[in-house]
């Protein structure tokens, strides 16, 4: 039962009901279920003869309402990046083309798939992509689903240096800058922004642009990183963003 609740949002008129026999465990993967959002509902029935201290954390887990609660303590409006690494699309060595027309292998598509389930429930606002064709595939069964565009962005590219962290922080400043009519190429961080204050977007590239944007927000806004950066080929980072420094960054790893 727990675990068929993980990555739903559940109805603000949702009872769950527990027995004794209810684990710390299952309560916890509801409440905090597989991408770190609160999903409990507002109403968690509990026997009377339920062990006192697991049912008072459970109760403190509960929010008032079904909305996630985001992951940072900051007031105000929050950007959400999740960085994502494209997956695996075999080796250079073994790719005789355009490195750039490198696809997804087997692996790398069921981890394309994977990441349906990771960044869908995140209700992703934006998603941008390294041009190459291995980070556009990764993309795709996201973009099906969610109805989002895939934008292209040169600054992603393995080769782009300093571009690559020049766009994260435009894309993340509490005040993104308009579009820049005199380029008839903006990048993504020029076009239109959501509407919606606390965006979500989805940036698809490269392990060495990973490496490379981790390393310079670790030590320009001190976040602390789980583990070494990039990651694995089809991982996630969740960044969240609050007035244009990264509070916490949470890997996530791939599928296999």
């Amino acid at each position: 039962r727990a675990q068929s609740l993980v990555g739903r949002r559940l109805s603000d008129h949702t009872t769950l009901t527990a027995s004794p026999s209810t684990s710390t465990a299952s309560l916890l993967v509801i409440a905090i279920g597989s991408h770190g959002n609160v999903l409990l509902p507002p109403r968690l029935d509990l026997p009377r003869d339920y062990p006192r201290g697991i049912a008072s954390a459970a109760r403190r887990l509960t929010p008032r309402t079904s909305t996630p609660v985001p992951l940072t303590g900051h007031h105000g409006p929050t950007v959400r990046m999740l960085l994502v690494r494209h997956g695996h699309a075999g080796t250079k060595e073994g790719w005789a083309d355009d490195d750039r027309l490198r696809p997804l292998d087997a692996r790398g598509r069921r981890q394309a798939k994977h990441l349906v389930g990771v960044i869908v429930p995140m209700d992703p606002t934006r998603l941008i992509s390294s041009p190459h064709l291995r980070c556009l595939q990764t993309m795709e069964p996201v973009a099906e689903k969610s109805g989002l565009v895939v934008e292209e962005d040169l600054s992603l590219l393995p080769n782009a240096g300093t571009q690559a962290i020049d766009l994260i922080r435009a894309l993340s400043s509490p005040d993104p800058p308009s579009s820049d009519p005199s380029s008839s190429h903006p990048s993504s961080a020029h076009r239109s922004p959501s509407s919606d204050p606390s965006r979500r977007i989805v940036v698809c590239t490269h392990g060495e642009v990973i490496g490379d944007v981790l390393a310079v927000l670790a030590r320009e806004d001190g976040v602390r990183l789980s583990r070494r950066p990039p990651g694995l080929k089809g991982c996630v980072w969740v960044l969240d963003f609050h007035k244009g420094k990264v509070t916490t960054a949470r890997y996530i790893s791939p599928g296999r």
